[in-house]
């Protein structure tokens, strides 16, 4: 999603903190939500980043609170309610005090969507566990099992059809440290344009670009043309750029899997399409300056 920050850093403020605590944040006991929550008939959304629907509505009334959590041996619990929200980070300790990860977050406004959002991220490790984002009908609870971050994040839709705004977040599991940073992978555009035969076997440089991104104004154009874009002024200039860099994402989303930082090939195309959608220049030239950084990470052993 195409976002837009808002609002300014702030710390939230901590009661009751435990070895290993994130926060225990609000002073009130915390109480895990109903295993069987009132029945949602509503909109449950387009889904996060990457492509998370929510698993869990709650009633305005039932705000999500966070009790015992099981932590396995190493990792440390994360406990944090940020009300109101505001966009910020939160450095997680061991039970020595020695910081072993930080967890940030951040709001903003997509305008292809018209929805507010969270985005979240943990740099050293991974989070596992819930995120209830509340605004409007009440709150959407996500559930992460070893993620390092997400994006998009919304709350449920307002009766009138629009989407709210955000009223506040929790964070409720635990952070599992990782002894040194990933190793990505990811090849050039002029990789795949001079290495047909590398193709994964679902695309060839035949295929129409419209069949993939179906925002596209260059409908006739094939994959391998799109590889050999040049830029150009004004917003067809910008697509022509973001095209080369989105064949070459969606080439290394399918050969690398896990490795290629994309969370999937539905994410890149989505994001394509919204980006083109946009018709805005600088909103396509972000996106595919972030797609080129993954494109350049190199091939793994």
């Amino acid at each position: 999603m195409i976002l837009a920050s808002l609002l300014l850093l702030a710390v939230p403020v901590a009661a009751e903190v435990g070895a290993g605590d994130v926060v225990q944040a609000d002073v009130a006991p915390l109480v895990k939500p109903p295993d069987e929550p009132p029945t949602y008939e509503g909109d449950w959304g387009p889904g996060t980043g990457s492509d998370l629907i929510p698993y869990k509505w709650l009633a305005p009334n039932d705000n999500y609170q966070c009790g015992d959590v099981q932590v396995p041996p190493g990792s440390y619990r994360v406990s944090l309610k940020v009300d109101p929200p505001v966009p910020g980070s939160y450095s997680i300790m061991d039970d020595e005090g020695n910081v072993v990860g930080t967890l940030t977050y951040t709001l903003g406004y997509d305008e292809i969507s018209k929805m507010y959002v969270l985005d979240w991220a943990v740099q050293g490790g991974t989070f596992t566990g819930d995120i209830a984002v509340k605004g409007g009908p009440g709150s959407f609870v996500y559930g992460y099992t070893g993620f390092k971050g997400d994006t998009g994040l919304y709350p449920p839709k307002n009766p009138g059809g629009n989407w709210p705004t955000i009223s506040h977040f929790v964070f409720c599991g635990y952070f599992t440290p990782c002894c040194e940073e990933p190793v990505y992978c990811g090849l050039t555009p002029g990789y795949w344009k001079n290495h047909p035969g590398a193709w994964p076997a679902d695309y060839d440089p035949n295929d129409l670009v419209k069949d993939i991104f179906t925002s596209s104004t260059y409908r006739d154009a094939t994959l391998m043309d799109a590889l050999n874009f040049g830029g150009g002024p004004g917003t067809g200039g910008a697509e022509r750029i973001l095209l080369r860099a989105a064949v070459a994402a969606v080439l290394n989303e399918a050969t690398f899997g896990d490795c290629y930082q994309a969370p999937s090939i539905c994410s890149i195309v989505v994001q394509v399409n919204e980006a083109i959608g946009s018709d805005d220049r600088a909103t396509m030239i972000a996106l595919a300056e972030k797609l080129d950084e993954w494109n350049n990470a190199g091939e793994s052993s």
